[in-house]
């Protein structure tokens, strides 16, 4: 059977509900104003970007990203927060590469890139 997004949003939220750096920050959505004050941070959030349909099949490409702050001027920090918010994407491919629950229609096409 084929998933919708919002099967996938409910996925991606358990996972970062679950997550021990993320703790349910997690959005999904075509914007994120990052300016906005209202946000904890590191968290994670989804850009659909399309989706191709076959006959039982739904392949939704997504834009993941972990966003955290650092200072600026703050080389080492930057480099920490690097490194902590890989991990987290790391995390997350392999909790989705893993995944057997009910249902067990989720997995990974192709490999992810992270930039």
């Amino acid at each position: 059977m084929a998933q919708s997004l919002n099967s996938v949003d409910l996925l991606f939220k358990a996972i970062s509900d679950a997550h021990s750096v993320i703790q349910g920050r997690y959005t999904m959505g075509s914007d994120l104003d990052l300016s906005s004050t209202e946000y904890k941070y590191p968290r994670i959030h989804i850009v659909p970007q399309s989706s191709q349909v076959r006959l039982n099949v739904v392949t939704h490409t997504l834009f993941v990203m972990c966003i955290d702050i650092a200072e600026q001027d703050n080389n080492t920090m930057l480099k920490e927060v690097w490194s902590d918010t890989q991990q987290v994407l790391i995390d997350y491919v392999k909790f989705i590469r893993s995944y057997d629950g009910d249902p067990a229609w989720f997995d990974l096409q192709g490999e992810p890139t992270m930039v």
